[in-house]
This record gives C-alpha cells, structure tokens and sequence, in this order.
C-alpha cells in the first residue's frame, strides 16, 4: 500500500522533543501506527525527507513496556531495505503511558504521544 495514501486513511499521534532542562516540549512531527504491523511510522520533522523511522515493540514487563527505533537503511527503490536501531523507548505509569525514546540529543527526549 502506498505510504503517503495509508497515513491519510490513519490516526496521526502527536510527536514532541522534551527537553528536560527547561521542561519545554517542542513539535517533532507526528506518528501513524500501523496495526498490520504492529509498528508506528514516525515522521520526525527535522528527519522528514531523509530517512524513515518505526518504532517497533520490544518487550512488556510489571507494567512497563520498552520499543526500540529502527531507521531504515538503503534507498526505497534498492532491495533490500533493512532496519537499523538507533534509539530505546519505553512506556511506563511514570511518563502517564506516552512512549519516551532516547534519540538524537543527548539534552533532548523524543515524546510519541499516544493519548492513553
């Protein structure tokens, strides 16, 4: 299925850069998540026309369930198309169930939220 046409057919959730020394959030673009897949696709603002990235699930414990970021390597019409992780998230009670990725700046957060 065509990207750009799915995102259109499905719920976009909001993406923010907190930064935790000031405490602001800062707009970072916006997630689809992909039920099929059970993936959400992210467009990062500053990343938009360079890469593609998903955050995939990677594990549920007491509570607190953590994701990994995958990027995808190699050009869209070049088979094959790989994913690499370059970033851990996780959802906890703690960040109210919104998913918090370690990606980019080391002074900033990645926030996807989920409206949970």
């Amino acid at each position: 299925m065509n990207a750009i046409k799915y995102m259109n057919e499905k719920k976009e959730y909001p993406l923010g850069w907190y930064d935790p020394r000031s405490g602001e959030i800062f707009h970072a673009g916006f997630a689809v998540y992909n039920e099929d897949r059970g993936d959400y696709f992210l467009k990062i603002a500053e990343e938009a026309d360079k890469r593609q990235f998903y955050l995939k699930l990677s594990g549920h414990q007491d509570g607190n369930t953590s994701y990994r970021l995958e990027m995808v390597t190699g050009a869209f019409h070049q088979k094959p198309m790989t994913r690499m992780v370059v970033g851990q998230g996780e959802s906890t009670p703690y960040t109210n169930n919104n998913i918090h990725i370690n990606y980019g700046s080391k002074y900033k957060i990645l926030i996807l939220f989920t409206g949970v």
